[in-house]
């Protein structure tokens, strides 16, 4: 099964470049170079298992983050006439979806859930906007760890439950061998892995 990861591809001088579906650098990589020279910048595609970069010759991985995936929500519907207070709580609040693999029905089947519709609620082509939903109050989200970990730490959303499905998808940042010889390249690295690091330490 392929599995498909949004990659930011850069050579020569760098431009920021971020999935749709993830407006935020920790859900930014990198992949190598098509030429030794120039500068573009698009999005494409890794298949099987983003840890395929690290068997392309002359090309160097390393990975940012790794994923995992549970419920999240405004602190708002921790109240109410309906708490989130247990997972047979869903039944009461409107289930948001993006397109991510890991959906409702994964993690309401590892929950014991099997009295709760999982294809019931709201549904986003882009990640961001549901995120944003969740953040309004409008549902509970499936939401990955990369993706809303901000809003996390910020106190906008809350984890009601303890339950989170690991994700066997990972974060890389990919380039080519010697390319960190060059400063902007080499600056762009470490920025990123800082990005990400940052992210994932004030993570709650």
């Amino acid at each position: 099964m392929s599995a498909h990861l949004t990659v930011l591809r850069a050579a020569g001088l760098f431009r920021g470049c971020t999935d749709s579906t993830a407006p935020t650098a920790r859900s930014m990589c990198v992949s190598p170079p098509r030429a030794a020279s120039g500068t573009f910048c698009e999005t494409g595609s890794i298949s099987r298992s983003a840890t395929v970069a690290a068997t392309i010759k002359g090309v160097v991985s390393e990975v940012l983050a790794e994923e995992d995936v549970s419920p999240v929500c405004s602190p708002e519907l921790l109240q109410g006439e309906h708490p989130l207070l247990s997972p047979g709580d869903l039944r009461y609040h409107r289930l948001i979806h993006d397109h991510f693999r890991i959906d409702w029905a994964t993690w309401l089947r590892a929950a014991g859930l099997d009295d709760i519709n999982p294809d019931s609620g709201a549904r986003f082509d882009s990640a961001a906007y549901a995120v944003e939903a969740a953040v309004q109050g409008e549902g509970v989200l499936l939401g990955r760890s990369t993706l809303v970990s901000a809003d996390l730490a910020a106190g906008r959303l809350v984890r009601p439950f303890d339950l989170a499905l690991k994700s066997r998808w990972k974060y890389y940042v990919v380039y080519a061998v010697g390319a960190l010889r060059q400063k902007k390249v080499r600056m762009f690295r470490d920025w990123l892995i800082s990005e990400m690091t940052s992210g994932l330490r004030n993570r709650p």
